[in-house]
């Protein structure tokens, strides 16, 4: 078991625990069976034990009675974020019972020498996801460090110690926190917000190796040229890692965006985008009749490119980050967009209908992979490889273009060259299927 002293690390401006009971081992408390302390700190003293009901084992951890953690974390349930199965008090003591994590702290991992720049990224989404729930429900966390940063076995990462959160409605200063970390506003005292936990996050990062921009805009000095919210960051951590074109993208987007009319609005560039999919996928039929169809073909892409990358960066540029409503509705439109394309294509000729019926398939299935590990493990992966959307769009301009100008591979190459697109496509299924059966059998032994 590896739940270290440091993850309950006592945090700055004297948060020192009160002395709490110095041997509990082989107690019984409510219907928890003490077996051995795992950690002690400033946040309290957690112990392994086991739920004589249920026969699971649980972490069970006494709080001093100045904090309210559990009144905060019981509020939250999500899978990056320890979660709470009970609250309850001994002998005027509050505990609360939690699952009982394997694996280690990023302090520990970070001090281990071995650390790997690229896994910073994966972590950070993962911990602005969290703090993205909590922040919802008006939980601030003001305490975000590596050695509250949990990474299980199976890569999961969990949100810890709501010690010293800051519930709804709370008038409560920001006076908390541990010092390296907190936010300008936290050490003058003053009342800080989300984006106090935001600098935090930054911060751990950048211990990370993480992107250099991204650091730089969280710990800005004054909160309103940070990151907005959890979202807005996790959606910029997204971004950074993805696509060959995602950075030169994203500036032009940018750009492009704070030209667009104020009458216009994220929801018109999505119409656009489905307008520009349904076009690409007529012209792409009618390439049977006139290959001057593939230029309308190439032109109407471009439409889709822009709709379909547009609506949320101009959301983002306005300050109306959109993470629920916009998530649903891209994937949706991208989904349809997808089948429209290739039906197109199926229909003209060029290659197997049946062929590319299976792409559209292989294609809706990653897809669909992609939102159960974000309902399962609390994180989004939309990329497979470093090739997005516009990488693909750019592809098939590339082929239109080469086409329409007489290069005329013959069907059977064009065949199988999409048969070795689609086996490559299933192999990607199969191998995350795979890994993601394998770190749910982890987590769930006894299924």
């Amino acid at each position: 078991m590896s739940w270290p002293d440091d993850f309950l690390e006592t945090p700055a401006f004297d948060l020192v625990a009160r002395a709490l009971q110095a041997d509990m081992i082989g107690k019984t408390v409510s219907n928890y069976r003490i077996e051995e302390r795992l950690g002690s700190g400033g946040m309290g003293v957690v112990y392994r034990a086991t739920d004589t009901r249920l026969q699971r084992p649980v972490a069970l951890k006494f709080l001093p009675e100045a904090y309210h953690e559990a009144r905060a974390a019981a509020t939250l349930n999500h899978p990056n974020i320890c979660t709470i199965h009970e609250i309850g008090a001994h002998e005027g003591r509050q505990f609360i019972a939690m699952e009982l994590l394997e694996g280690k702290t990023l302090k520990q991992e970070l001090g281990a020498g071995s650390w790997e720049p690229g896994r910073s990224v994966d972590i950070a989404i993962q911990v602005a996801t969290a703090l993205e729930a909590a922040h919802e429900k008006g939980i601030i966390h003001r305490d975000i460090k590596p050695a509250n940063i949990f990474i299980t076995q199976s890569g999961v990462v969990k949100v810890l110690d709501f010690g010293i959160a800051r519930m709804p409605g709370s008038a409560e200063p920001q006076k908390f926190g541990t010092r390296g970390y907190m936010a300008p506003e936290q050490v003058r005292g003053g009342a800080g917000d989300a984006r106090s936990d935001i600098f935090a996050l930054g911060v751990v990062i950048r211990e990370m190796g993480g992107d250099a921009a991204i650091v730089a805009r969280c710990v800005a000095e004054d909160p309103s040229q940070r990151f907005q919210s959890a979202g807005e960051l996790r959606s910029a951590l997204r971004r950074d890692t993805t696509f060959v074109l995602a950075a030169f993208e994203r500036r032009l987007l940018e750009r492009m965006a704070r030209r667009v009319p104020r009458g216009i609005r994220p929801n018109h560039f999505t119409a656009l985008g489905m307008v520009g999919a349904a076009g690409a996928g007529v012209a792409y039929a009618l390439t049977r009749d006139t290959l001057a169809w593939l230029w309308v073909a190439s032109l109407m892409l471009g439409v889709h490119w822009l709709g379909d990358s547009l609506d949320g960066t101009l959301a983002r540029v306005r300050g109306a980050e959109r993470p629920k409503y916009g998530y649903y509705l891209d994937h949706v439109m991208g989904a349809l967009s997808v089948v429209l394309v290739g039906v197109g294509i199926g229909v003209s000729g060029y290659v197997s209908a049946t062929l590319m019926l299976g792409l559209v398939i292989a294609y809706l299935a990653l897809a669909v992979n992609v939102y159960l590990e974000a309902t399962v493990f609390g994180v989004v992966k939309v990329e497979y490889g470093r090739v997005g959307p516009t990488e693909a769009r750019l592809a098939l301009i590339a082929v239109n273009t080469a086409l329409a100008l007489g290069v005329r591979p013959g069907a059977r190459m064009a065949n199988w060259t999409l048969w070795c697109v689609l086996a490559g496509m299933t192999l990607v299924f199969v191998l995350r299927l795979a890994r993601n059966l394998s770190r749910l059998a982890t987590l769930e032994p006894q299924r």
